[in-house]
């Protein structure tokens, strides 16, 4: 990788479809540091310009609509204009018609919201793959990004999902959190918008030759350090309250507390285990509504208007033996009857209707670290 002020040493065009006319825009610069890598295993960083609506013939820096032909563009420019001129005269609702024919021309006319997951799933199977939002991206936000990663069809991605989202930082500065897996890297940039480069050049430097180079967060050091499967099952316990009723332990946040704390917390107060890790936990917060019986008695309880639960499921590691394991602590009044080892699918089947879907989702996340195990015969609560 050569430095921001290297000119390039060749550039051009390549044709793309001779019918229409249209090519792609392409500059080459040589390293300028010579390096004792053999060519077959010097990087090379590939940069296909383009976006939403964006030629690959603004260049380098600035997306912008490309059409393919000036018809396409004249046809544009008119419904536009159309659309301004009823802005103008206040006529709100045929102005919003005339806003949406935009929108349809640009979707019909270039690649505006065309998914390309299909292709990330191809790249990432036969080669490194970076994605990067500004997280001030309000047209392609980091939320918006996660959601159709995690429906990637890839074999890695429950591991991606599960991998910590570390700190980074370039020369000693908080730059974003970086996320990866193999050939996945996932990165974002603070301070910057939609046009990263331009937001944060520097950051923006740094990220892509730590990627090319494998170097820094970018990395593989640490991939093969991930826990190992489990050789037992999962620990449930019946509710004193609910007979038949198993469930994970689970429990409340105290206001400031943050949720780690609170799960660790929670975990010693219900049923004694002191001795637990945190390897894992489902990135997003898990949501279910209360049955209309089950809302009613938790409101008369609780007090105020309850309409579900929001939650947080991290997946712990008992380092002991369960010989700790005290459904009676005197910490807090007891939730439990008595306690067994189950196996996921287990887990998933003795669960309450409602919270059902929430440990299909629990269960399916922290999929890679389970090593199928047998239920054992039930244990009851140590009075």
């Amino acid at each position: 990788m050569g430095s921001l002020e290297a000119l390039p040493t060749k550039s051009g065009y390549l044709p793309v479809n001779s019918a229409t006319g249209s090519s792609i825009f392409y500059t080459f610069y040589e390293a300028q540091t010579p390096t004792s890598t053999p060519l077959d295993q010097t990087p090379l960083l590939i940069w296909l310009q383009g976006g939403p609506g964006c030629s690959s013939m603004t260049g380098k820096y600035v997306p912008a609509i490309g059409f393919y032909h000036e018809k396409q563009k004249s046809e544009m420019e008119k419904a536009q204009l159309e659309a301004i001129k009823l802005v103008k005269m206040g006529n709100w609702s045929e102005a919003t018609d005339a806003r949406n024919r935009v929108l349809d021309m640009m979707q019909n006319m270039t690649d505006v919201m065309k998914s390309v997951k299909y292709m990330v799933e191809f790249l990432v199977k036969n080669s490194k793959v970076l994605l990067y939002q500004g997280h001030f991206d309000l047209r392609d936000g980091v939320v918006s990004t996660e959601a159709w990663m995690k429906t990637m069809k890839w074999e890695g991605i429950e591991k991606f999902l599960m991998a910590e989202r570390k700190v980074w930082h370039v020369n000693g500065v908080l730059a974003g959190y970086v996320q990866k897996w193999a050939s996945l890297s996932h990165a974002i940039v603070l301070g910057a918008g939609h046009f990263v480069p331009t937001d944060q050049s520097l950051n923006s430097q740094a990220m892509i030759e730590d990627w090319v180079l494998d170097k820094g967060l970018f990395s593989n050091e640490g991939e093969e350090t991930l826990p190992s499967k489990f050789r037992g099952p999962v620990f449930v316990a019946s509710r004193l309250n609910v007979p038949g009723a198993w469930q994970m332990p689970q429990g409340g946040i105290e206001d400031g507390e943050e949720p780690k704390s609170a799960a660790i917390r929670e975990l010693q107060e219900e049923t004694g285990i002191v001795s637990a890790e945190i390897i894992a936990e489902v990135p997003n917060w898990l949501t279910y509504d209360f049955p209309p019986a089950v809302k009613t008695k938790v409101n008369r309880l609780w007090g105020g208007e309850w309409h579900g639960q929001a939650q947080k499921w991290f997946l712990m590691r008992l380092t002991k033996d369960e010989s700790e394991i005290n459904l009676a602590t005197g910490e807090a009044d007891p939730e439990f009857a008595e306690w067994k080892w189950a196996s996921p699918e287990e887990v998933i089947a003795q669960a309450v209707d409602y919270k059902r879907p929430t440990y299909e989702e629990v269960i399916r996340t922290f999929g890679p670290y389970f090593d199928n195990g047998r239920a054992t015969k039930c244990k009851s609560a140590k009075w």
